[in-house]
Order: structure tokens, then sequence, then C-alpha cells
């Protein structure tokens, strides 16, 4: 707990502010009636469709740039209702609500491919994918103005597999993924930039179209589900650089061709969407917090498989862009945290530093006066003046001290 805890509040203070009383006493009471709803918000999807932009497509690969703050895609089949559309070879870069086609030679035109951002050595790295006869085994960089193929030997040729950057200890994983003739891998791979590494050839069973993460928090990157051939599963597994746990709990339904990005604010990875077989998609979203799975929303009522997604740091937002399937989930589809208002700073826990926010302007009072921060964010009810009852709305968020939506 911080400098303030609700429970040592039993009634009015001697302090005066204002010509007024400083009054807690209604604080312990509100407490234990506002704290069991906190958590249990919906996180909401938005759209934007902003032009240009990528053509409806799915199974192409996305991953944020932290470095240049722009989301980068690449590749992918058009979405069309045969579901046959055509294969391309397409680079393009999200910056905010912006989306813009890089004009340059790269990778063929595939789908399938997966790609991470490399916080090293600051590289968008992208492995493998497939067309409709071939299946690829070659390694990419993109820069933000230039793709170089580094002909190095790796992993076989594959397409659909899961992958994650391990900023931890420098380097790409690897795991599973299938060729267009539908054998399966269950090798774990990982690249420092110059040499793939083979780690592991045990842990998961052998499976394509899985979703990985890496838990920038704990250390670990996180895969779940995927298809092994024959059944569609629903298994979460960790992979610590030395070997793979599998972690036995309640969860998401079984699903493949779902896709999930840590998300630092939350601490936590978050998975959206996927398909359970021909035509059922799924439209939540879940956060695994390393202990437990919960479903925090739904996908913008949108059934979304086969998507992409990235974590856009400079927005605070996930993105989410295509689909594969009948809901042709047109647009630029962004993930919001439910609000949080007691989080006065905007890093999505309340705590001491939200505090001494807070009485700073509990001390100056009044939303009109020159020495109130812009917008008067501490007065919560909207009243034009900072008083005892901002303070109890206050409280009960830092009491929980981690914002509604979190896990």
């Amino acid at each position: 707990m911080g400098l303030v805890d609700s429970h040592w509040f039993k009634g009015c203070g001697n302090e005066t502010r204002g010509g007024g009383k400083f009054c807690a006493a209604a604080v312990v009471a509100s407490v234990f009636v506002v704290t069991a709803a906190l958590g249990a918000e919906p996180w909401t999807w938005t759209v934007e469709h902003p032009s240009p932009a990528p053509s409806s497509r799915f199974a192409h690969s996305m991953s944020y740039d932290a470095v240049r703050k722009v989301v980068v895609l690449f590749g992918g089949q058009a979405n069309v209702p045969a579901g046959t559309g055509a294969l391309n070879g397409e680079t393009w870069e999200l910056a905010g609500a912006v989306w813009s086609q890089k004009i340059v030679a790269g990778p063929g035109a595939r789908g399938s491919q997966r790609s991470v951002f490399d916080s090293v050595r600051n590289r968008t790295v992208l492995f493998g994918g497939a067309n409709l006869s071939t299946t690829f085994q070659d390694t990419w960089e993109w820069d933000g103005a230039t793709w170089v193929e580094r002909n190095v030997a790796g992993p076989s040729a594959r397409g659909g597999q899961a992958m994650a950057f391990d900023s931890v200890r420098g380097v790409t994983v690897l795991f599973g993924g299938s060729t267009v003739q539908g054998t399966m891998r269950l090798d774990t791979w990982e690249w420092d930039g110059t040499t793939w590494a083979l780690r592991a050839q045990t842990g998961p069973s052998g499976r394509t179209l899985s979703a990985m993460a890496f838990d920038e928090g704990r250390g670990v990157s996180v895969l779940f589900g995927g298809f092994s051939g024959t059944a569609v599963l629903g298994d979460t597994w960790e992979w610590n650089g030395a070997g793979w746990t599998q972690r036995f709990v309640a969860g998401p339904p079984a699903r493949t061709m779902s896709a999930m990005v840590y998300d630092e604010k939350i601490g936590a990875v978050v998975l959206v969407g996927g398909r359970l077989s021909g035509g059922n998609d799924f439209a939540d979203t879940w956060a695994w917090n390393g202990t437990e799975w919960r479903e925090i929303g739904t996908s913008g009522g949108i059934k979304a498989a086969y998507h992409g997604l990235a974590r856009d740091k400079s927005r605070d937002v996930i993105v989410r862009f295509g689909n594969q399937g009948s809901e042709f989930s047109a647009g630029t589809w962004k993930l919001n945290a439910p609000p949080c208002p007691s989080d006065l700073n905007g890093d999505r826990v309340v705590d001491d530093a939200d505090f001494v926010i807070f009485l700073a302007a509990y001390n100056v009072m009044d939303c009109a006066d020159a020495g109130m921060p812009a917008d008067c964010p501490s007065d919560m009810n909207r009243d034009g003046v900072v008083d005892d009852s901002d303070f109890s709305v206050f409280v009960v968020g830092y009491d929980e001290m981690v914002c509604g939506g979190s896990v």
C-alpha cells in the first residue's frame, strides 16, 4: 500500500482548507461498495477508416517498431468471399492513424509469415510464410527503408509459426508452424541477429497458427492454442529460454488463427479472436497475467481470425487489422482500456505518484485557479472544485491500485 490507505480515515480531520474542513468520513464505506466493480469493465474496440490504407486481407504479419513509432504490416492474402484472393508482397506502415505504403523490393508475395521487432538491433525480423504451392524458409529484416535478406541456415521451410521477441535475452523466438503439405513442426529456434540456433524439440505438440507474445514483466514467451493437423488446441505454454512449461489453467476456448501481444500498462498478454472451425470465429478478447486468463472484452462485435495485431505504445492502444471470413472487419481497429479517472499520470496504476498530483489540486481547490493543471483532472465529478467528494472517488481507485480492466 502507498501513502494513503482509506482504512486509516475514521472521521473528519482537523485540517481546514478553502474555508472548509477536510473530511473523509464516507470513504471507508464507499470503498467496499465500489472496488468490487473495478476490473469488471470491458475493454472496447473502436474503428478508424483512414485513406489510403491496405486492402482487406488476412494471413499478413504485423509488428510495432518502437524506435520509429510505427506499426509495420507485410503481405497477406486478399479477403474475398471465396477465400482464394491473391497474395501480395506489400509493405505498409501505420504512424498514428495514418497508413503509408512503402514502394520497395523485399520478400515475395506470401501469407502466414511472422514478424517481430528486434528492440536490440532496431530491426523488424520476418521469417517464412507460404504461397499457394511453396513454403519459405527465408529470413528478412526491415529498417524502415530497406528489406535485407539474411542468407543464413535456420529453421526449415514453414508458415504459420509463432514468433516473439525476447527483449530480456535479446533474441527472436520461433516455434512450430507447418508446410503447405500439412507437415507440423514442433521445434523451437532463436535468432540473435546473426545466427539461428535450435533450442528445443520437446514441449508443445506440433502445431501451426498458434499465438505467441513475450511477457516483458515476467521474462517469458507465452504460447496459446493452434491447430495440430487434426484438432484445434486450447493449451497455454511458456518458454523461459531454457525450456517449455505448460500452464494447466482454465482460459479461452480452443482456437487457431488468433493473435496476441503484450500490454505493458496492465502487465499481461492480450489475445484477440481466432477460429474453432470453418466459419466458427470468435469476437472475444482475453488477457493472461501469468496466473489466470480473464476475458476483458469483445472484438468490437466483429469476429476476427487470421488478423494482424500490434501494441502501438505511442498511442497506448492495441491495433488490429484484417480478417478472414464473411465479416470483412474493414478499417483499422483500436482496443481501448476502460476509463480510470484516479490514474492521473496515465500509467494504468493508481499509486503514490497519483496521490501527489491529487493532493496538489486539492490544496488549490478551484479548477478556475491559475495554479490548477489544465482540464482539472482531479475534479472527479466535474463540479469545478476539487474537494472531499472527489477524494472519495480517488481513494477507491487508490485502494484498488490497478486500473479497472487490468488482470
